[in-house]
């Protein structure tokens, strides 16, 4: 059997390519690919099809995984983190689980920042329903 020839969408890969930069970034620690990479969401969310009408959840997704690199990279480089931590030590246990807990931490303030730009930008989307069930 053939397939059709018609018009294939190949703007699926490009969901990779904030995650991609992001990781790009953290590669070669800079901080202009890191402001890219946000931009770049941005930028996806606005151009791809599929993203339309459900910017803030593809803009919280994206942002999601992009931002657990960047967020390593920039604690572990500069360690602005440290004196908060129980101990002062460097390279221990504590020190790696503290790293993860700001890590995530950070990357939960720029979802939800990320999120509020994009209703700002795009005010008209579906409405995210969550079905719940109700205890009796």
């Amino acid at each position: 059997m053939r397939k059709k020839a018609g018009k294939k969408d190949s703007s699926g890969a490009l969901a990779f390519a904030p995650v991609g930069l992001s990781l790009l970034a953290a590669h070669v620690q800079s901080l202009w690919l890191a402001a890219a990479t946000g931009f770049l969401i941005f930028i996806f969310v606005a151009v791809v099809p599929y993203c339309r009408k459900r910017e803030s959840l593809w803009v919280f997704l994206l942002i999601g995984a992009a931002s657990i690199p960047i967020n390593l990279f920039i604690l572990g480089k500069y360690d602005l983190w440290i004196y908060l931590t129980a101990s002062g030590e460097k390279h221990g246990i504590v020190y790696y689980m503290s790293l993860i807990e700001y890590t995530l931490l950070l990357s939960s303030i720029e979802e939800i920042i990320g999120g509020l730009i994009a209703r700002l930008i795009w005010k008209r989307q579906y409405k995210l329903v969550i079905p719940v069930e109700e205890d009796i």
